[in-house]
């Protein structure tokens, strides 16, 4: 029981560089720093005794005449338990509070130099994951000409899909980074940056809202604006695309869009 005592106050409080007197394990022992550990009677002889039945059984216990003993052996050496910690800390598996209790209880296993370093990273993640806050997504039903104003302000692309004679072979939607909003003849347009997709090359265009379907977008704050009054009926193969390239189309030059 002694010998197991000196052994675990060695494990907790000592490594290369710190060192316990066969005094002080003895008051530690006699006296536990943790109220959940019960005392044991322990002196200088039987500490400096349990320590030769410890190396005995081949644990790597240094010794100093000055400075007394260390457990310098252990389980895991201090580069595998530090990749321990790293792996549990950033472990995609485990959320903030199972990451902190593990490695509360990896601390244990930690040398006094490693436990003091650890046990900071540990109290930055726990500061960090009481500062998490719940992200509250608002959702807007509005206009098409609404949802494009906003992403104009948010500075944000409008997501949509094409009817059905345009849609992408895969029914992927689309996005538009929006850079004008304009009213010709009582239809509503809309100019900006197509990104490109497997199937339709990136490029300015100029979209007629009212051939687009399901027109969505999210402003930084987390706003979600979803327009209610886009055409929901697809059109016959005859009407043109909603698309046109402003550079090349001649139909942009007289202002007969679309």
């Amino acid at each position: 029981m002694r010998s197991i005592r000196v052994l675990s106050i060695l494990e907790r409080e000592t490594d290369e560089d710190h060192y316990l007197t066969a005094r002080t394990i003895a008051e530690e022992a006699r006296h536990p720093s943790d109220p959940a550990i019960a005392a044991v009677d322990a002196t200088i002889p039987t500490v400096r005794a349990a320590i030769r039945t410890l190396r005995a059984l081949g644990y790597d216990i240094s010794s100093d005449h000055q400075e007394g003993y260390a457990l310098i052996g252990r389980e895991f050496s201090r580069h595998e338990l530090n990749l321990i910690m790293r792996v549990v800390a950033q472990s995609p598996l485990l959320d903030a509070q199972q990451r902190i209790g593990l490695l509360e209880h990896l601390l244990v296993l930690c040398t006094p130099s490693q436990r003091e370093e650890h046990a900071m990273r540990l109290r930055r993640l726990a500061q960090k994951t009481s500062r998490i806050e719940t992200t509250t997504i608002t959702f807007i039903a509005t206009s098409a000409e609404t949802v494009v104003r906003a992403a104009l302000a948010g500075k944000t692309s409008v997501s949509f899909e094409l009817s059905s004679s345009q849609a992408a072979p895969d029914g992927s939607r689309r996005r538009l980074i929006p850079s004008s909003l304009r009213n010709r003849d009582g239809i509503w347009f809309v100019d900006g940056a197509d990104r490109p997709t497997p199937t339709q090359h990136g490029g300015r265009r100029t979209l007629r809202l009212d051939r687009l379907c399901n027109l969505t977008t999210r402003t930084p704050a987390g706003t979600v604006y979803i327009a209610v009054d886009t055409t929901s009926e697809a059109p016959t193969k005859t009407n043109p695309s909603p698309f046109s390239h402003q550079e090349s189309s001649p139909q942009s030059a007289d202002g007969n869009e679309g």
